[in-house]
C-alpha cells in the first residue's frame, strides 16, 4: 500500500545497501504526456505493487481530492486481518507549470508513529517522487517512485485502476511499459475481493 511503501522509501534513503538496491542514482523515465491533474483526481484502487506480499492487507484504495485550502489531499484506505479498516492521510505537491507535470511529490502526514519503533523521529519534511508513467485517467495508472541512497536506488511501482479489477490486456500493457523502460521490479497483486467493509 502506498503509505507503507512511503515509509519503506524513507527507510531506504538511510539504510539501503548495494545488495538490496540497483547501482546508480534514480533514472529518468518517460512519463505521461500532457498530464492533467483534474482528470486524475478521484478514486483509484491498487491492483499491483512492488514489494513483498502481505496477505492480511487488502481492498486498498486511494482518493485524490481538492480540500478547502485548494490543496491536493491523498486519502488511503485498506482492510487488515479481522476486517479492521485503516485510513491514512497524505498531501500531494503538484504544479501544472512544471516542465513535466506528470512528475510531482507526495507525503504521508499521519503515518509517523511507526517510526517510534525504530527509535527515529518523524521525517515529515521529506517528499517522495510520484511519477505517472502512463494513464488514460478512466481505467489505469502506472506510477513510479524512486529513492536514492549512497550509490544505489530503489524503484517502487503501483498499478492502479478505477475499478477493483483490471483486464489482463491492460496489466500486460503496463508490464510491457515497465519492461521497455528497463524498470525491473517484482509486482504482487492486491486482493480486491470481498471488500465488504463500507468506506
Amino acid at each position: 500500500m502506498m503509505q507503507l511503501l512511503y515509509l519503506s522509501l524513507l527507510f531506504a534513503t538511510q539504510f539501503c545497501s548495494i545488495a538490496r538496491g540497483s547501482f546508480g542514482p534514480c533514472k529518468h523515465h518517460k512519463v505521461q504526456e500532457n498530464f492533467t491533474m483534474s482528470q486524475y483526481l478521484g478514486t483509484w484502487y491498487e491492483i499491483e505493487r512492488s514489494g513483498s506480499t502481505d496477505s492480511d492487507t487488502r481492498c486498498i484504495k486511494e482518493k485524490y481530492s481538492i480540500n478547502e485550502e485548494h490543496k491536493i489531499e491523498l486519502l488511503t484506505q485498506y482492510v487488515e486481518k479481522g476486517n479492521s479498516l485503516n485510513i491514512h492521510k497524505g498531501d500531494v505537491f503538484y504544479s501544472s507549470t512544471e516542465k513535466n507535470p506528470a512528475k510531482f511529490f507526495f507525503r504521508i502526514t499521519n503515518e509517523y508513529e511507526r517510526w517510534g519503533s525504530f527509535g527515529m523521529s518523524p521525517l515529515d519534511h521529506i517528499l517522495m517522487p510520484y511519477w505517472v508513467l502512463a494513464t488514460d485517467y478512466t481505467t489505469y495508472s502506472l506510477v513510479l517512485s524512486c529513492a536514492s541512497a549512497l550509490i544505489t536506488h530503489h524503484d517502487y511501482i503501483w498499478i492502479l485502476g478505477r475499478e477493483r479489477q483490471l483486464s489482463k490486456n491492460v496489466t500486460d500493457y503496463l508490464h510491457e511499459i515497465l519492461k521497455t523502460s528497463n524498470i525491473n521490479v517484482k509486482l504482487v497483486p492486491i486482493d480486491q475481493h470481498n471488500c465488504t467493509v463500507v468506506y
